[in-house]
């Protein structure tokens, strides 16, 4: 299953998938708590190493936070699902949290109207009728950190990026993440910053692949992201599951 999911596409199509179901919780609240960068890296930690049991924990870019209309800094976005009263009081001591922190606490109205406006902000190409094949000008990367390096992470790209209209979603817990490019007119400039971007990710035992981009960009660079004889590998598994090279060939480029 992760050799697959890894792949994207170029080792196989899913014909049939058997999901795993879960009954659906007594009450769900969403929370966001945004400000100052150190403080939220201290809330992030706090929070991670307590006995809170969000089911959701996601780092967003001061971008994302704006464009959402919650407020101005980054921001710490985290969902709670179980019985009413364990909700309520978990989302309490966040509150108590953020207090102590002197960051920005809010309850959203409703959980899955957020989480739907953050994927069309961070996936909006995918929402497009595919019948119209369009150039692509954005960039998405899917990104992994050290989780304790997520805020860094966070600023460094806002350095990278200061110019540019782009979105950033971390998994606090994970440390696995997407980023988003918009408008992309220079790919000389957006060749360095994604190498810039990577150099970063790897410094904090990290990763970063192009998902979505320019053909151009993708022959300028390496849209996996992996040194070494990573690529010889992959070719070979390929070879083992694809022997005609039928499946998304620009993938490897």
């Amino acid at each position: 299953m992760k050799l697959l999911t890894g792949s994207y596409g170029t080792l196989g199509i899913a014909s049939r998938i058997t999901f795993r179901l879960y009954p659906l919780p007594e009450y769900t609240q969403v929370v966001v708590v945004t400000g100052d960068a150190a403080a939220i890296a201290i809330a992030q930690q706090k929070i991670i190493t307590s006995v809170l049991t969000p089911t959701a924990c996601d780092l967003l870019s001061a971008t994302v936070i704006a464009d959402l209309g919650l407020g101005e800094g980054i921001g710490l976005v985290l969902q709670f699902s179980s019985l009413k009263a364990s909700v309520i009081e978990q989302c309490d001591r966040i509150a108590t949290i953020a207090k102590e922190l002197n960051l920005e606490f809010q309850v959203l109205g409703e959980a899955k109207e957020f989480w739907e406006l953050l994927e069309i902000l961070l996936w909006q190409d995918e929402f497009r009728n595919l019948a119209e094949p369009a150039e692509t000008n954005h960039l998405v990367c899917k990104l992994g950190i050290l989780p304790s390096a997520s805020v860094p992470f966070l600023q460094e790209c806002d350095k990278v990026f200061e110019d540019q209209s782009y979105y950033l979603q971390i998994h606090a817990g994970s440390g696995l993440g997407v980023l988003r490019v918009e408008d992309l007119q220079d790919l000389d400039e957006l060749f360095n910053q994604i190498n810039k971007v990577r150099s970063i990710a790897e410094s904090h035992s990290g990763f970063l692949t192009i998902l979505e981009a320019p053909q151009e960009l993708k022959f300028k660079t390496n849209v996996w992201g992996y040194t070494g004889n990573a690529r010889d590998l992959m070719g070979k598994i390929r070879q083992q599951f694809d022997a005609r090279g039928l499946l998304n060939l620009d993938r490897m480029l």
